[in-house]
């Protein structure tokens, strides 16, 4: 296991070019979407009733709210808006996906031209992969959502809503995981033209160490996350400003780690 982790290390530092990429990818997403979430809630909250108000001010600012919402078409531009930013995420998390897997089983090509050849010959089946992985991960939310109604509404407090949601949330999570992990193997399969079937294989028959490494570096990712969350709290200022930025280019390099390590296990594992 060690041994896969310090060559996915060792090829990760190798391929920071694309963990400079993912960095700009991450920081520039949250950026847009915080900005237009601004846009909307910042104008909304100017006309939130002041605290020296009766509560039935506020009553009314919700009810009026709940109108506006469902009795005409005032949220169709956001919705419009949020689909448009959704199509465009479909599209390039598969593009980027594509250059990092061709990179990683080209690595005697220069890392940009690999990458950048990559977005380009695995652009189609990367994003049928990708609308496939989503619609898998989607899925068990159909059957989750009616438990997931029945605690919101139906349980006395939150502690116990907590609970009753904590199973529920934890199984899907660990199955998103798992499909997340599956597609990686079906990826690797599709750079290397090994074969969708093969790749399956490979990834059922390694799935205890194929699971053991990302539970490693799960663990150690949150390790990262809770120091940078802590260290905000303790700094204020510009200095959580910087690890706050810091921690999307660990949080990418990590990621690329992951995915090197995973594709030694499977170049292995493949043979």
């Amino acid at each position: 296991m060690m041994d896969y982790l310090k060559s996915g290390l060792r090829i990760t530092w190798k391929q920071l070019f694309i963990v400079l990429v993912l960095f700009l990818y991450r920081i520039g997403w949250g950026i847009t979407l915080y900005q237009y979430v601004k846009s909307i809630i910042v104008p909304l909250m100017h006309r939130y009733p002041a605290g020296d108000l009766p509560p039935a001010a506020v009553r009314l600012f919700l009810i009026e709210g709940q109108f506006q919402l469902f009795k005409t078409d005032l949220a169709n531009p956001y919705l419009w808006t949020l689909l448009g930013l959704f199509a465009i995420r479909m599209l390039a998390t598969p593009l980027l996906s594509g250059g990092l897997f061709y990179a990683l089983h080209h690595q005697d090509q220069p890392v940009g031209t690999a990458f950048f050849r990559g977005m380009k010959r695995m652009a189609k089946p990367f994003i049928v992969y990708y609308a496939l992985q989503t619609a898998l991960t989607v899925l068990p939310l159909i059957w989750i959502y009616p438990h997931l109604k029945e605690a919101v509404f139906l349980v006395g407090n939150y502690e116990q809503m907590l609970l009753s949601l904590a199973p529920w949330v934890i199984g899907w999570m660990l199955y998103a995981g798992l499909i997340e992990l599956m597609f990686m193997y079906i990826q690797f399969g599709r750079v290397a033209k090994y074969g969708v079937v093969n790749a399956l294989l490979t990834f059922f028959r390694s799935l205890l160490p194929v699971c053991g490494l990302a539970l490693i570096l799960a663990l150690i990712t949150g390790a990262i996350a809770l120091t940078a969350v802590g260290s905000t709290l303790w700094w204020a200022g510009f200095a959580a400003v910087l690890v706050h930025q810091a921690f999307y280019f660990f949080q990418s390099f990590f990621k690329m780690w992951g995915i090197a390590a995973q594709y030694q296990l499977w170049t292995v594992k493949s043979r």
